[in-house]
């Protein structure tokens, strides 16, 4: 009823409230979101605690879900110069789903590859995720590093819900393969 009785100053404060906390393209934040390999998962963290504010505070009313998405839309598709938000997120999902690299059980590599994948649908450059995506996965097939085939499957299923069969095609044939090649080497 307030949000509604206020128009859209709540919903515009809200919007420019997160504009305000997204990465901003001036060369020194440039440098620092690029060295920083901690980038992604604060956008997890910043979209999740939005996100409940949005659900807690606010009943999840659309004006202020569409405010949400639109700030995140704005911001993760700024430039942010030589690596795009869609690089770093590919190789942010290669550390975790790498062996040796971050240490995390099945759930929560899951769990936290849900929230990427919330996040990844706020891309333009979904494509540009795809192609590195999808070079960082056969190199972890290839070399077998990956921590978990089972994590692998999960994150092409996430993708494929938000995106369609066509978008992870390649991805899902990549793992049909190795798991044939393995087949025949037993």
């Amino acid at each position: 009823q307030y949000v509604q009785d206020s128009g859209n100053s709540v919903v515009d404060a809200l919007l420019e409230q997160l504009r305000a906390l997204g990465p901003q393209p001036s060369p020194q934040a440039k440098a620092e979101i690029l060295s920083d390999p901690t980038f992604v998962q604060k956008l997890i963290d910043m979209h999740d605690r939005f996100k409940t504010i949005v659900a807690e505070c606010f009943q999840s009313d659309g004006l202020f879900q569409k405010s949400l998405k639109e700030a995140f839309e704005t911001f993760i598709n700024r430039d942010l110069g030589r690596f795009s938000i869609a690089a770093m997120m590919s190789s942010f999902c290669d550390r975790v789903l790498r062996r040796g690299g971050e240490k995390r059980s099945e759930e929560q590599v899951d769990a936290l590859m849900s929230k990427l994948v919330d996040l990844f649908s706020f891309l333009t450059d979904k494509d540009v995720f795809a192609e590195i995506y999808r070079n960082q996965l056969a190199k972890r097939l290839l070399y077998d590093t990956s921590a978990s085939d089972e994590a692998e499957k999960n994150v092409i299923q996430k993708l494929k819900m938000k995106c369609g069969a066509q978008f992870t095609s390649k991805l899902e044939g990549m793992i049909t393969d190795i798991s044939l090649a393995s087949d025949m080497q037993k």
